[in-house]
């Protein structure tokens, strides 16, 4: 095996913390994995606040996923089958909560609450794409309504 390890440093987090804030989905990503086939997906985020990642699960292919905040400020919220929000979890570096274990067929986003901010996020692989089922139904698909969609996600943070 070539792999070698990847220090997962300020440089790092620097360059997908900027490369977001250019991305048209205002994230960027890296792939810690040699491959989409490997069995441990890891990947390191940068994401913006105006970022938008609907509600989904990882239902068709069940895999549960790990969340991590590295830098910044990053909420996840939870949903039941009627979009009706269950939970949320705040992550920052040094809280009350770093990070969440999402289970496999949970209803959940993932929301930016601060400019800057990093997250770990792995799950087992292979790499599938998600299948239509795997989005919700009740949550706008990317565009003009999903904007003031992941706004409201984001003030259920508000301090």
């Amino acid at each position: 095996m070539s792999h070698k390890p990847n220090a997962i440093n300020v440089e790092m987090l620097d360059s997908l913390c900027s490369a977001a804030q250019s991305n048209e989905r205002l994230r960027a990503h890296l792939n810690l994995h040699e491959s989409l086939d490997d069995p441990f997906q890891r990947m390191v985020v940068g994401m913006e606040p105006a970022s938008y990642i609907r509600p989904h699960r990882h239902l068709i292919t069940p895999k549960p996923e790990n969340i991590v905040a590295l830098r910044g400020r990053l909420g996840a919220v939870f949903f039941d089958d009627a979009g009706n929000v269950t939970e949320t979890v705040e992550m920052i570096p040094n809280g009350i909560s770093v990070g969440v274990d999402i289970p496999a067929g949970t209803w959940h986003s993932i929301v930016c609450l601060e400019s800057n901010t990093a997250f770990l996020e792995s799950k087992p692989g292979p790499y599938v794409p998600f299948e239509p089922d795997d989005f919700a139904p009740w949550a706008p698909a990317a565009g003009p309504e999903a904007s003031a969609y992941s706004s409201q996600l984001r003030q259920l943070f508000c301090r």
